[in-house]
């Protein structure tokens, strides 16, 4: 009876807010779409189904979400300013039981930018959704986030995801002794409605034989690369047709930074390079065993190549290291995901055939993966990981992020305002400002703070506290942006309420302040987990 009442009420408040809308404005025409910032809600959740069918009766054909988790991590423009005119709210209401913060119509769509277009989704017609979800949501089954329950937070990736396979045709898989993964990752791929040419060492040395493609005539339209030899072998030389295969077998196709700066320059429509590489590229401890049966050096001058053509040509990359591949035995069907070349793996890590090349083909269409490294292992676990708990990891990508910590049960709210709290104990009068190398000055976000290193003069910018800009202010030449780098906190209500530190306003050739940033995330990860043992919080 309780819940019927909330959800009556709830349906009450949205028709009768889309109608006070609707009596103040003009029906928005059928190509305009409106913007409703939503922040708590799964797009099947009957309330947002309701609102969708409610703003349609109003005369408005379309209702296009955005995620509040995409706002917490700073992808908007300055402070929710939109070009059109256009202003998002920069508050919240935390007393607002339906995550329904704002809604406004654009003056003109068009002029939407780019980087926010990529964070909203038009959301379909979901009538027979809403009947089902309604449903199970009466009877007390509440909704569930899965594979049919996506996260609002996800759905400008996914959208994103859609229009780069929609471009993306050819795809050139560089295979050598790993037959099984590419085996899955060639049937993964076509399954997508990919064309995916493969290069295992039997091409012919000439033009054509007997109808047979040669390397280069499969080069040719490729625009992702994906080379997939083991990476825990060395590399043999030999002959081979000009000298870009061992001695023509399989098992010792050759990959060194010259045969892959040949094949990157006869691929002229190509892309998006993705690399499988061992770990410990980049480790200070690599020494041993593994740096004994593996040429770390070698490998390192091919990820130096293929950089150096990325740099040239505009090509975006991916190296994904893993550790030693086995196929898929016992229950080990989970993931261990993080982002560079993570010292929280050990060297002498397994990673299955079957995560690797579920990795490589997500690499082909996930954004947070271009110029990005990444590491990956196997952990216990009977199922794969489903498709939102791939995009959870890959996010980790995006910063790179460095500390996550869930606070389960603890209001979003009230994690946003100990975290704005907690940012002043790094000012020069707080407790935690002798830990610092480099300054920081902070700045408010909407879902938390950034500790943004200011080797000047640390200061406090607060929105809430800015003076109004006049007209005259706008035309004044403006310094250019701090890129020290920094550190944002955020608090995350999807898919459980957490804490996450990723690095932020870093430009190009800037040194990370790594001294600073240690420091940082070492006191937060302390003072979160003081908080909650003082919520009696456990996960």
């Amino acid at each position: 009876m309780t819940m019927t009442f909330l959800v009556s009420s709830a349906l009450l408040f949205v028709s009768s807010s889309v109608g006070a809308l609707s009596a103040r404005q003009e029906p928005t025409p059928s190509h305009s779409p409106l913007f409703v910032h939503h922040g708590h809600l799964s797009l099947h959740h009957p309330l947002a189904q309701s609102l969708r069918r409610s703003m349609r009766r109003a005369g408005l054909s379309q209702v296009a979400v955005w995620s509040r988790r995409e706002r917490e991590r700073g992808r908007d423009d300055e402070e929710g300013e939109e070009e059109g005119g256009w202003r998002l709210g920069a508050s919240m209401d935390p007393d607002d039981p339906f995550g329904i913060l704002e809604a406004g119509k654009p003056k003109d769509p068009t002029k939407v930018p780019e980087s926010s277009r990529k964070v909203r989704k038009v959301v379909d017609d979901f009538e027979e959704d809403f009947k089902t979800a309604m449903g199970r949501y009466q009877q007390g089954g509440g909704i569930s986030v899965g594979d049919s329950d996506i996260s609002i937070g996800l759905a400008g990736d996914r959208e994103f995801t859609k229009r780069r396979r929609d471009r993306i045709e050819y795809v050139t898989l560089v295979s050598g002794g790993l037959s099984r993964i590419k085996d899955l990752v060639q049937r993964d791929l076509e399954k997508q409605g990919f064309n995916v040419n493969v290069i295992d060492g039997s091409e012919p040395n000439t033009a054509k034989q007997n109808g047979a493609e040669t390397v280069y005539s499969k080069l040719r339209s490729t625009q992702v690369m994906i080379i997939c030899v083991d990476p825990s072998k060395k590399s043999k030389s030999g002959g081979g047709m000009l000298d870009l295969f061992g001695s023509g077998d399989d098992s010792t196709f050759r990959v060194d930074s010259i045969n892959v700066e040949k094949w990157l320059a006869n691929s002229p429509s190509l892309e998006h390079v993705i690399l499988l590489s061992p770990l410990g590229i980049d480790r200070r401890d690599r020494g041993g065993l593994i740096g004994m049966f593996t040429d770390l050096d070698d490998k390192r001058r091919v990820e130096e190549s293929i950089i150096q053509q990325s740099n040239k040509r505009g090509l975006d990359y991916s190296f994904v290291r893993v550790g030693k591949l086995e196929p898929l035995a016992g229950e080990m069907a989970g993931i261990r995901f993080e982002a560079g070349d993570s010292p929280s793996i050990p060297l002498d890590a397994m990673t299955t055939q079957e995560a690797a090349a579920q990795c490589l083909v997500r690499c082909v269409h996930q954004r947070v993966a271009y110029n990005a490294t990444m590491s990956l292992a196997s952990a216990p676990g009977k199922d794969f990981p489903q498709e939102w708990e791939w995009d959870d990891a890959f996010i980790k990508l995006d910063g790179p992020e460095l500390y996550r910590e869930s606070i389960q049960g603890m209001p979003v709210v009230h994690v946003v305002n100990f975290l704005k709290d907690w940012a002043r104990l790094w000012l020069r009068e707080g407790q935690y400002y002798k830990h610092l190398t480099t300054p920081v000055a902070i700045r408010s976000l909407p879902g938390g703070v950034r500790l943004q290193f200011n080797p000047r003069r640390p200061r406090v910018d607060d929105d809430y506290y800015e003076e109004p800009v006049s007209d005259s202010d706008w035309s004044r030449p403006q310094p250019p942006p701090n890129k020290e780098g920094g550190v944002d906190i955020v608090a995350e209500d999807w898919p459980y309420t957490r804490v996450r530190a990723l690095r932020s306003c870093l430009g190009r050739d800037v040194t990370v302040k790594e001294t600073s940033e240690a420091a940082i995330v070492e006191f937060l990860k302390k003072d979160v987990r003081k908080l909650k043992k003082t919520r009696g919080i456990k996960k």
